[in-house]
């Protein structure tokens, strides 16, 4: 008789059920584990890049009289050292967290507009462009991070 056929003895199946159970309980722990990875770096990125850039450009969105959003210091418009606090805190972010981005894009963009970047003419349009996938990336960060 074929192997397959032969029933064996109920030790034999207990073996088997055991056997399955501890494979299930392995693909589930590893599914888990990957699960748990992806929402740790999601966390990061959201916490060192996105979230802060996210903030900023809708600050801007809100108080620019054309209502873009667009990437300027917090504290723009007050005295000088809010001013350059602003600056700092901006740039500190894009230095910090530029790694973090996971789209090409965006990764060659925020070192063009380190130290006011964003107010020279060449990068008008950089400033514009990082603030659209700022948006576009935490949004979709966010949405991901939320279903897991």
């Amino acid at each position: 008789m074929p192997w397959w056929i032969d029933v064996g003895s109920p030790s034999d199946w207990i073996m088997v059920a055991i056997t399955a159970a501890l494979v299930y309980y392995a693909y589930a722990t590893i599914s888990e584990g990957k699960k748990d990875r992806r929402k740790a770096a999601i966390a990061r990125q959201l916490e060192g890049l996105y979230s802060p850039l996210y903030v900023i450009a809708k600050y801007r969105e809100s108080i620019s009289a054309d209502k873009k959003p667009g990437l300027t210091y917090l504290a723009y418009g007050m005295d000088n050292e809010e001013t350059r606090r602003g600056q700092r805190q901006l740039d500190e972010i894009i230095l910090r967290g530029s790694y973090l981005a996971d789209d090409k894009e965006l990764e060659e963009l925020l070192p063009r507009i380190v130290h006011a970047g964003f107010y020279q003419k060449a990068n008008e349009e950089a400033g514009e462009k990082i603030a659209q996938l700022i948006i576009s990336g935490y949004e979709r960060l966010r949405k991901e991070y939320l279903s897991l």
